[in-house]
């Protein structure tokens, strides 16, 4: 009888360790899941600031392509308004 008692114990003692074990694990798996939604908001955030940065950037060309055209467009006409100037 004392054997099986003694068997018992240490059944409940292993349990008892299990349980804690358990409890330490899903600890850590919402805190896993806590990381994760964060990197996963980060990510998201991160993403928008590329495609924003992206749209910047295509903005800024376009602008830099019209500057262009405009000091085309200044210097012809400076030209042209000098012939004008001349007759």
């Amino acid at each position: 009888m004392n054997a099986i008692e003694a068997n018992l114990d240490d059944l409940q003692s292993g349990l008892e360790a299990g349980s804690r074990v358990v409890g330490h694990i899903q600890k850590s798996a919402v805190k896993v899941d806590d990381l994760l939604a964060r990197q996963l908001a980060t990510a998201h955030l991160a993403g928008s600031l590329i495609r924003e940065a992206r749209e910047l950037t295509e903005c800024l060309n376009d602008q830099r392509a019209a500057l262009v055209e405009l000091r085309t467009s200044m210097t012809r006409l400076r030209a042209e308004l000098k012939t004008l100037l001349k007759r």
